[in-house]
This record gives structure tokens, C-alpha cells and sequence, in this order.
């Protein structure tokens, strides 16, 4: 039965050993399977039929890297660091724009100027226009009398 089982598994792969598909161990299955995927991935990716997982691995960082670069406006191929940097760049310019900051602004700038804005939205005073707070004193308890208040 398992032989049989075997076999079946060995025909819709492929394995054609020349011999009885029974005959077929499940290392060529795995093999065959294995060889198929490397392929199949790896041509995407643009390596060749005899290239091992590694090279095929590298060949699709290479091209979603490169494909991502390009997304962000990189015309060379560029670093994860190098384009991490511009997609930081571009989402900073762009919410800098929104708060009329300019796209150069850092982030400390950005916050700032967001924070104006909600405050004159909603008519609040800024920190330092506002008064001070009252200073209030904490007074320590001492003793258990439950009836003696504390000193003030």
C-alpha cells in the first residue's frame, strides 16, 4: 500500500527514474520537489536552474530591493539603510507640508508647529502664555489618630 502510495506521490511530481514509480524512494519525491521550487523561485528571481538556495534567496532580495529603491525614487541600486533614509525623508517632507513646516523640517519642528495649530483649533493656550499652575502642598500624615487632622 505504501508502495502504491509512493507511487502516486512520484507521478504527480514528476520522478521518472526509469523504473516502476514504486520503486521510487521518497528522497527522489523530496529531491524532485526540491529542484522544482529552486526553479520555479529562482526563475522568477532571475537566477539560473543550477543555482542553490542561497543564490536564489539573494537574487529575490536583489530584485525586491532594487524594485523598492525604484518605488521611492532611488535610480541606482541602493541599500535597505539608503532607502529607509529616503522613505523617512519622504514621509517627513510630506507631513512637514501638511503643517505648513516645509519638507526639509526635522521632527521636533513638525511637532511643534502640529501642536500650534491644534491649540489655535481648538483655543488653547500655549505652555508659556498659560498661568502657573497653583502650587499645592502636601502635607505628610504622622501618627495613627484617626480624630487629630495634620498640621499644616
Amino acid at each position: 500500500m505504501e508502495a502504491n502510495f509512493r507511487g502516486r506521490v512520484a507521478a504527480l511530481v514528476g520522478v521518472e527514474p526509469g523504473e516502476p514509480q514504486s520503486e521510487v524512494t521518497w528522497d527522489d519525491i523530496g529531491t524532485k520537489i526540491d529542484r522544482s521550487l529552486r526553479q520555479t523561485f529562482g526563475g522568477w528571481a532571475g537566477a539560473k536552474p543550477e543555482d542553490d538556495w542561497e543564490t536564489v534567496g539573494e537574487k529575490m532580495e536583489e530584485g525586491i530591493r532594487e524594485s523598492v529603491g525604484e518605488a521611492v525614487g532611488e535610480e541606482e541600486p541602493a541599500s535597505w539603510e539608503t532607502i529607509g533614509q529616503r522613505i523617512e525623508t519622504n514621509v517627513r517632507g510630506e507631513i512637514g507640508g501638511w503643517v505648513h513646516a516645509g519638507p526639509d523640517a526635522d521632527w521636533q519642528t513638525i511637532g511643534d508647529m502640529y501642536g500650534e495649530r491644534l491649540r489655535a483649533l481648538f483655543g488653547i493656550k500655549a505652555a508659556e502664555e498659560s498661568p502657573a499652575p497653583e502650587k499645592k502642598t502636601q502635607v505628610p500624615i504622622s501618627g495613627d489618630e484617626e480624630d487629630t487632622p495634620p498640621e499644616v
